[in-house]
């Protein structure tokens, strides 16, 4: 019966905060020349075994959008990962091995030739981003190809850094499908 009362709990819980959408992208606007840019913000990552404070990836979504005829339609998808606390520059080639909750796995390698301020850029292929919209992460480990130094973030992951990606593709989908309109930025 306990059993049975928990997983109502479980249910309702689900249902509603299946019912609230949350809202990752926004047009920022520049007073100056009222040019609009697109944002979906970003997220940290902290370094298992790290100081909480100085080891980790800041993940960021950069999205692009169509022509004018396609506004409100999002045209490209891309992770920069900014990695800070391991030493050394990285380079092309660099990776970003997920391990997603249902099992699967894939690895996200590095297009930027190189970077001292540990500057990653990562183009999903289409089955990828499938894979992020279908399940959460599980864990992460990034490999700097140029100095093979890693770092794993698995048992420091928050609830918010399961789903980051996930929360945006499906966003994404909603936008390009017009289901959902892109407002300004309120902060």
């Amino acid at each position: 019966m306990k059993r049975f009362f928990s997983l109502i709990a479980l249910l309702i819980t689900t249902l509603s905060f299946a019912q609230e959408t949350a809202t990752f992208f926004c047009y920022e606007v520049d007073e100056f020349t009222d040019k609009k840019t697109l944002r979906a913000g970003s997220d940290l990552f902290f370094t298992d075994g790290g100081d909480m404070k100085s080891e980790g990836i800041v993940m960021l979504v950069s999205v692009r959008e169509g022509s004018k005829k396609k506004e409100n339609k999002i045209k490209s998808f891309s992770i920069i990962a900014q990695v800070y606390g391991m030493k050394g520059c990285v380079d092309k080639g660099s990776t970003l091995d997920v391990i997603f909750e249902d099992g699967t796995k894939t690895q996200l390698v590095n297009w930027n030739d190189f970077s001292c301020e540990g500057t990653n850029y990562f183009d999903p292929s289409e089955s990828q981003i499938q894979m992020f919209k279908k399940s959460p992460i599980k864990a992460m480990r990034y490999t700097n190809k140029r100095s093979y130094a890693s770092i794993t973030i698995k048992d420091n992951i928050s609830v918010s850094n399961k789903t980051f990606l996930q929360g945006r593709l499906v966003e994404m989908d909603d936008i390009n499908s017009g289901s959902k309109k892109v407002d300004v930025c309120t902060e």
